[in-house]
């Protein structure tokens, strides 16, 4: 699943509270220089040329059959795919029935016509490889951020709509603290960063509380933003999530608060991609096959699954959630910072209840374009049906973090639906009514070799578990940094350094696992 534009929008009113800072003082919005090695991500398509050459033509031979991926989701099919554009045909071994992991687009459910996403939604204006992946076959975005006349972003608190400029401002001297500290970061990372990596969210809240004003919804916003960015309460995560997630680079300059701009919904769905990639992967995909053990060899790895035979390979790209991982037999040895991370760092809970309409109420004074985000029961909701404008149904997407996925999953999507648009509907008047009785929820945290929506990082573990072995893309060789042991590669959203919790970190780390492999081909050759 795809990172909220709730925590883009949180961002976004911390900006205009900083930059109402800063013209207050008589100053402009100042780029700070910065040499930690994380932020140097700026080539992020640089393995390209060579998984796309054909240089490794003489070196691949019958090693093709002796790479083994495990786990059929964006990122193992994208490792697939790059190895194939280099002329390696590998197998993909997928648990479940279908591949395609947390991208999940269902047809019809909410309304006729309708396509709605379960899973994973949106991409970034920067998120090279995703919008590689669908130019390359051809799929369509849908810019969701065209002009319109309608407030693009409701916020509604305190029973009723406040505008930006009022949350904004209210936001200010908590947006001074987070610039202060994020200059911090930049001026001495190794410093810094574990001392805001070991206070939970809910701690440093409580520490600045002079900074946030006596009206109770402020806090409601943050908290409710961070419940449905990582799936957790504010006291299982890091203050460093924050913070670190505020900077952007441009080259060697870093913008001490900037922002995600979840600029593009993909045309058909999100698994457009995925039936994209499993189109020219035929052949190569095994569903229903779980892995349960691996064992190292004296010449590589053994193999083995739920059903059907061993399988021998010398290089292995474990391509699953960590949560799904826990359930195999690792019979080799792993470092311990690896072996803690996969035990430890676990996946928020987030989930979506989908309601049709049959008139987009939303759509008007009261309402929005995109979204609104409230103190509500569950702080989020969006139009999930902006790619369709030319029908006249619509649907809501109901997006619930931690404590509030307990609302939306007791008793049945019908009951639960019903009662969150009669919730919302002195907000928005009229959408109890306009119900077409058709609603579908997710249930990431309940779903077999997944157990939930994308990665969390606690108090202390990005700084303990995390920061060394995360995939790091960079100009530099020296500053690069790739998720592996030996010929055992890992890939997934948990193992990007940059966009973790999003496809694109699913996508790129796929790619960047295949870089992997075929420089350790050639280095072999």
């Amino acid at each position: 699943m795809a990172h909220s534009t709730h925590f883009t929008l949180f961002r976004k009113l911390l900006i205009q509270a900083r930059d109402a800072n800063l013209a207050a003082s008589g100053q402009t919005p100042r780029a700070v220089d910065t040499d930690r090695r994380a932020f140097l991500r700026n080539s992020a398509l640089g393995g390209t040329a060579l998984v796309a050459s054909g240089s490794l033509a003489g070196c691949i031979g019958a090693k093709s059959e002796r790479v083994a991926i495990i786990g059929g989701g964006l990122a193992g099919l994208s490792a697939a795919y790059h190895l194939g554009r280099a002329g390696l045909k590998v197998n993909v071994y997928e648990a479940r029935r279908r591949v395609g992991g947390r991208i999940h687009t269902v047809h019809n459910a909410a309304g006729d016509g309708l396509y709605t996403d379960l899973g994973a939604e949106l991409v970034n204006s920067d998120h090279d490889d995703m919008l590689a992946l669908a130019e390359t076959f051809g799929i369509g975005l849908t810019n969701r951020k065209v002009p319109s006349e309608l407030d693009a972003v409701a916020y509604y608190y305190g029973g009723r709509k406040r505008s930006e400029a009022e949350m904004a401002a209210a936001l200010q001297p908590l947006a001074a603290q987070l610039m202060q500290d994020a200059e911090l970061l930049d001026e001495d990372w190794d410093t810094y960063a574990p001392i805001f990596d070991h206070l939970s969210l809910a701690q440093y809240l409580d520490q600045h509380q002079n900074k946030l004003p006596a009206d109770p919804n402020v806090r409601d916003l943050i908290e409710g933003a961070v419940r449905v960015e990582y799936g957790v309460e504010p006291m299982d995560s890091s203050a460093l999530q924050l913070l670190y997630l505020l900077p952007v680079v441009d080259g060697d300059h870093l913008e001490v608060l900037s922002t995600s701009d979840e600029m593009y919904a993909i045309n058909g769905g999100s698994e457009a991609v995925v039936e994209s990639l499993r189109s020219v992967l035929q052949g190569q995909l095994h569903t229903q096959r779980a892995l349960t053990r691996i064992r190292k060899t004296e010449s590589g790895y053994r193999l083995s699954f739920s059903k059907g035979r061993d399988v021998e390979a010398d290089y292995v790209i474990l391509a699953l959630p960590f949560t799904a991982l826990r359930q195999v037999e690792m019979a080799l040895e792993l470092p311990e910072t690896l072996q803690r991370f996969i035990h430890e760092v676990d996946l928020g809970r987030n989930e979506k209840l989908i309601a049709g309409v049959n008139q987009r109420v939303w759509l008007g004074e009261a309402g929005f374009q995109l979204e609104a985000w409230s103190d509500q029961s569950v702080s989020l909701l969006w139009d999930a049906s902006q790619r369709q404008p030319e029908l006249a149904q619509g649907a809501l997407t109901f997006f619930a973090g931690a404590s509030e996925v307990d609302a939306i999953s007791s008793g049945t999507a019908v009951e639960q639906g019903q009662a969150l648009l009669s919730e919302y509907t002195p907000l928005i008047p009229g959408l109890a009514h306009v119900s077409n009785g058709k609603f579908l929820r997710s249930a990431w945290h309940t779903t077999p070799y997944i157990g939930g929506g994308y990665t969390n990082f606690k108090p202390g573990q990005y700084t303990e578990l995390a920061e060394e072995l995360l995939y790091i893309e960079a100009d530099d060789p020296e500053e690069a940094q790739h998720f592996a042991l030996d010929n055992l590669v890992f890939a997934g959203e948990h193992t990007s350094d940059e966009y973790y919790g999003f496809m694109n970190g699913a996508a790129q780390s796929g790619r960047l696992a295949a870089h992997y492999i075929l420089q350790a081909m050639l280095q072999e050759s």
